[in-house]
């Protein structure tokens, strides 16, 4: 049985679905591990569960109405940037910013510019602003400023290769498309010259189908013609 054919969008927001619920899960256990290991109090984690599975679900319940929903995208990169934010203050570990390559990947099959621009700042912002605080509370030292610079370079440079991606790939969808376009025109311009020889043979064969019926009828009164004479012929020779 011939499978339906999948709209473009439709078939990524399934891919990144699936995608956003493996990375929502894995995030989830590995949290609640933390809490039953004793690192992690309940409410943290209680919070932490909040801002991991309400964007997902949000996602998950958009795309059951539609599919095909360009707030998919958005909801992605702005739910888990606030996830991103909080993991980042809140971190044991200063490893944590790596996360957001994740959500990186994910997006570059919308090829969409302006989402770039979102997740790449907002991941930006959020990194420097965990060094801000890091240093006002005294997590951060002036020691630390190796990690740090590894920090925000890894996340800028990540967010340009992303753009960089993004950019190539919406070039050559923009030049498939021209391509296409410009084979369409071909055809409809081949077609069009089609249709014209077309209807030239018909007028010409419909002009000589005319001129036949005209020479049918001609035939046709040079026979009654002919009759009328052979008949009078007759009659003289009879007389």
């Amino acid at each position: 049985m011939k499978q339906k054919k999948m709209p473009e969008l439709h078939r990524i927001n399934k891919a990144v679905l699936i995608q956003y619920a493996i990375l929502t899960i894995i995030l989830l256990a590995a949290y609640i591990l933390e809490f039953v290991k004793g690192s992690r109090s309940l409410p943290y984690t209680l919070i932490f569960m909040f801002f991991d599975l309400v964007p997902f679900v949000l996602f998950a319940s958009i795309y059951k109405k539609n599919p095909e929903s360009t707030k998919l995208k958005y909801i992605l990169s702005i739910g888990f940037a606030v996830l991103y934010a909080f993991v980042l203050i809140t971190a044991a570990v200063p490893t944590t910013f790596v996360y957001i390559f994740m959500i990186y990947v994910t997006i570059i099959p919308y090829g969409d510019i302006r989402l770039c621009y979102i997740t790449g700042g907002i991941a930006l912002l959020a990194n420097i602003g965990s060094v801000i605080y890091g240093f006002v509370t005294g997590s951060l030292t002036m020691n630390d400023l190796a990690m740090i610079e590894i920090q925000v370079i890894s996340i800028a440079v990540g967010a340009l290769f992303v753009y960089l991606a993004t950019n190539v790939i919406g070039r050559v969808n923009k030049q498939k498309m021209d391509e296409i376009n410009a084979g369409k025109e071909k055809t409809e311009h081949l077609l069009k010259n089609t249709l014209d020889i077309s209807q030239g043979i018909t007028n010409d064969i419909e002009a000589v189908s005319s001129r036949m019926e005209m020479l049918m009828a001609a035939m046709g009164t040079t026979g009654d013609s002919m009759k009328d004479v052979t008949a009078g012929a007759n009659e003289t020779a009879d007389s």
